[in-house]
This record gives C-alpha cells, sequence and structure tokens, in this order.
C-alpha cells in the first residue's frame, strides 16, 4: 500500500510539472521538444513544487459565485457560506424572463431585475462578502441578445445616461453602495454574446460610464 501511495504521489507530481511546463511554454509562444520547452532564456531555472508543504494559511481569495445566488432571502443555510469563507459575488439578474428582462424592455422590468440583483447583494453583504454589479443585465441585454438595443446606438447616448443615473440613484437609495463594484461592460470581446457593436462603440461606453460613476 505504501508502495503504492508513493507511485501515485510521484505521478501526480509529475503530471503537475508537465502541466505547468506545458502552460509556461504557451505563454512565451515557445515550441515543444520531447516533453521540454525550447527557444526561451525564460527556461533555464527549474520550479520545484511540494504538495506537501504548507508556505501560508489559506485566504480563501477565490472564495465566492459568479452567479447563482437565489433570489428567495435565507433558501440556504448559513453554514454553506460561511463554511467557505464567502468573500464575493456578481449579480445583474441575468437571464430572468418576463416580466424581469431589464431596462430595454421598460421600467417596471428594469425594477424586477433591479430587485434580484439587490437581493444577491444584501445576501453578499450578510456574509461579508465583497458584490460585483453586472450593469449590463440590468440593461437587458443578455437574454440571447434578441434585443437590438444598445448603449450609444446611431450616436444617441441619451437612454443609456438616463439608465445609469437611474440605476446610479437606485443603488444609493437602497443602501447598496457600500462594498459594491461596478463592472462596467460584461466581456464585450466576445461579439457573439456580450457586445454586438463597434469597438469604438463600446470604448466611448466604456470611457463615458466611468465619468458618469466618478
Amino acid at each position: 500500500m505504501a508502495q503504492h501511495n508513493a507511485t501515485s504521489h510521484q505521478k501526480a507530481v509529475m503530471a503537475f510539472k508537465t502541466a505547468i511546463r506545458l502552460l509556461m511554454a504557451g505563454l512565451a509562444g515557445t515550441n515543444l521538444v520531447a516533453g521540454k520547452p525550447t527557444g526561451s532564456k525564460y527556461f533555464n531555472t527549474t520550479a520545484s513544487i511540494n504538495p506537501k508543504k504548507l508556505t501560508g494559511t489559506p485566504k480563501h481569495l477565490a472564495s465566492g459565485m459568479i452567479y447563482g445566488i437565489p433570489d428567495q432571502p435565507n433558501q440556504i443555510p448559513d453554514h454553506f457560506y460561511t463554511d467557505i469563507a464567502f468573500r464575493f459575488g456578481r449579480a445583474g439578474g441575468a437571464q430572468l424572463n418576463e416580466p424581469a428582462r431589464g431596462w430595454i424592455w421598460g421600467q417596471a422590468e428594469y425594477e424586477a431585475r433591479l430587485n434580484s440583483t439587490l437581493s444577491n447583494y444584501e445576501t453578499c453583504r450578510k456574509y461579508g462578502a465583497e458584490f460585483q454589479i453586472l450593469p449590463h443585465d440590468i440593461w437587458g441585454t443578455d437574454r440571447t441578445n434578441e434585443s437590438s438595443v444598445w448603449p450609444g446606438d446611431n450616436g444617441d447616448w441619451t437612454d443609456y445616461d438616463l439608465f445609469l443615473d437611474t440605476l446610479l440613484q437606485d443603488l444609493k437609495t437602497r443602501d447598496a453602495v457600500d462594498g459594491t463594484y461596478f463592472e462596467i461592460w460584461n466581456e464585450p470581446d466576445l461579439p457573439d454574446i456580450f457586445w454586438q457593436r463597434s469597438q469604438q462603440q463600446w470604448l466611448d461606453l466604456y470611457i463615458r460610464t466611468h465619468k458618469r460613476i466618478r
């Protein structure tokens, strides 16, 4: 049994080292020959990893949920959050159907998505976690992009400016500013999903939004 465990451990370490070499080679744009990276001065040093050696206390820096917190408060028992040292969450009401499709579908549908978002915010803050708000979802272009309405279309930012003013004021009114980070627009580099307009229009959106938040 001891021999079996040692062999398994050695294989795991070798596999991990190989994965690291492949990753570093890919990042550096080098070629691999017989499993060894070549063609770069950065591979003259060997790195060793000992999975059994502790180097510090875990801080749970990535402990959170990018989506999936129920809108119903207290639906999940406290210990499921505290056990993982819950640190962050993010939401914007994505994929909610009528009557909660977002700003571009009307005031009532905006408020429904906002309520969903704020419910998630309150859950995060209950456990001391920070919150990342996703305004593109509250705007409403997440549902397979079924709407052609995008911020700044035809050079007109009037509705988007009103959306930002309304959202920022609602966050203040609902005491949802503390611990909140504003993600200006999610993954605009995916044109088939999150941004179906020009790069310049997105840059204009980013600059405009940043100035308005400041």
